[in-house]
């Protein structure tokens, strides 16, 4: 952990090793001076030791940092921020920082103690993160077929085809079960209910499932669905994905080439 020391002044009394290697500044050429200052930013601006150590005042620490620090919940009297510095390595860094005061036996300001921890890693992952949240969710909401997740039986997230295929604009889809979109009975006269913890019974056993379902709209009517479900984590719940195809137009042509096969034989 990066770590270095000042005194009440804001002079460096101890810049340790990792302080060298994060700054690329040798603490022969450090301690003893105030150009710590300069080690971080690209003009000498105090840091975060410097103002503790001075005993300034909150208000002022927290503007001088644009709000990006806070008072630390662990240490009396220390704070901690965290800020991107251009300055440090190629591209820049992401420092964590913490700082408190030290005080002696009388509780008198001899300086104050900041480490430091580079989270650029942290940060880089947490964008290609994003990055892949906004390219899986485009890829949602741009698929032809509707998609609910569900969790517990309850729709807890929905696609734009979802919405336009339940007549949803006016009723909202997210928070309905399955239950509450579908008829009593399904077209074979099996129980809507009955089918569903059927089907919550091959999920828990992680079988793969691909079966016909009659769902209800918005506005009461029916149509009749491929659905097709494959389970995933989020966080710590299991959710099911659903993938549904109208197939209602597709059935009543099957059913009317089989009257026309009948007419014609």
């Amino acid at each position: 952990m990066a770590t270095f020391v000042v005194n009440a002044e804001g002079r460096v009394t101890h810049w340790n090793r990792a302080c060298e290697l994060l700054t690329g500044v040798r603490s022969s050429d450090i301690v003893g001076t105030f150009k710590h200052r300069e080690a971080f930013y690209t003009e000498s601006r105090q840091v975060m030791a410097d103002l503790v150590a001075s005993n300034a005042d909150p208000a002022q620490l927290i503007a001088h940092y644009g709000g990006k620090c806070r008072l630390s919940a662990s240490i009396r009297g220390g704070y901690e921020g965290e800020d991107f510095f251009p300055k440090l390595g190629r591209d820049g860094k992401w420092l964590s920082f913490t700082a408190a005061p030290l005080k002696n036996a009388d509780s008198t300001l001899l300086g104050a103690i900041e480490t430091i921890q580079d989270t650029t890693a942290k940060h880089i992952a947490e964008q290609a993160v994003r990055a892949r949240e906004t390219q899986y969710r485009h890829l949602f909401e741009s698929a032809n077929d509707a998609i609910l997740v569900i969790e517990d039986g309850e729709i807890v997230d929905c696609n734009q085809m979802a919405l336009a295929l339940f007549k949803s604009s006016g009723k909202p889809l997210v928070g309905l079960s399955i239950l509450d979109v579908s008829p009593q009975r399904q077209p074979d006269g099996l129980s809507s209910k009955d089918q569903i913890q059927h089907k919550r019974r091959l999920y828990i056993r992680k079988e793969l499932q691909c079966f016909e379902w009659r769902f209800l709209k918005m506005d009461a009517t029916w149509f009749d669905a491929e659905v097709s479900l494959s389970q995933f984590h989020e966080l710590e719940s299991p959710q099911i994905l659903a993938i549904v195809r109208d197939v209602t137009e597709r059935k009543k042509m099957i059913v009317a080439l089989r009257q026309r096969e009948k007419e014609l034989d």
